[in-house]
C-alpha cells in the first residue's frame, strides 16, 4: 500500500504492479549499479586469468568455457545448463558458488563430471579481484534462470568484458 516502491529493475516493477503488489509503476525507483566503483576497474594479468581458467576446469581444456557464478538453488535451473553442456563437444561449464540448503549443494556437487565438461567448484568468490578473475577466465557467463529481479552477475561479468548468455526474462532484459 506504499506510495512509492524501490526495486532492482523496471521489468520487476511491472510484475509487481501486474500482481497488485504496488498500485502502479508511476512511483517506482530502480537501482542502477555504479559505473564509477573501484570494484569495476581491476587490472588483471594474463597469468592470473590463465591460472583461474585452469582452476575452473580442473586443468581440462575446452574450446569454450561457460561460467555459472552465484547462489545454487532450484529456481536458478542450473541442471538445465548441465544437461545442455553435456551434449556440446568442446564446451565446459564451471559452476562456482554455494547453497544454503546442503541437499542442493550435494546434488550439484554430484554433477561434477570433467569427462563431459562439467566442473563444480564449491565456494563463493570474494568481491573484487577474486570474482573478477573468475569472470575474466570464462568465455561467457551463463544462466538458465528465467526470472531475476536484476541479474547482478551479468553486470559483474560485463565489468571485465565477459558477455552473458541468459534467458530473455525479467531483470535480465533491463
Amino acid at each position: 500500500l506504499s506510495a512509492a516502491c524501490a526495486t532492482t529493475s523496471p521489468s520487476f516493477a511491472r510484475i509487481l504492479a501486474d500482481r497488485g503488489v504496488i498500485r502502479s509503476t508511476r512511483n517506482v525507483f530502480t537501482y542502477r549499479p555504479p559505473t564509477t566503483s573501484s570494484d569495476l576497474r581491476i587490472d588483471l594479468t594474463e597469468d592470473e586469468i590463465a591460472q583461474e581458467r585452469r582452476r575452473l576446469t580442473n586443468g581440462h581444456g575446452a574450446t569454450v568455457l561457460l561460467l555459472y557464478a552465484g547462489r545454487w538453488s532450484a529456481e536458478k535451473r542450473i541442471g538445465l545448463l548441465v544437461r545442455c553442456v553435456r551434449q556440446l563437444p568442446d564446451v565446459s561449464l564451471s559452476l562456482i558458488g554455494d547453497a544454503a540448503d546442503e541437499s542442493i549443494a550435494r546434488e550439484i556437487q554430484q554433477w561434477h563430471d570433467p569427462r563431459h565438461g562439467v566442473h563444480v567448484v564449491r565456494g563463493m568468490r570474494r568481491r573484487g579481484r577474486e570474482l573478477a578473475t573468475s569472470y575474466a577466465a570464462a568465455d561467457f557467463l551463463a544462466s538458465a534462470s528465467d526470472f531475476e529481479t536484476f541479474g547482478n552477475t551479468c553486470a559483474e561479468a560485463a565489468s571485465v568484458g565477459t558477455p552473458a548468455l541468459v534467458q530473455r526474462g525479467p531483470g535480465f532484459i533491463d
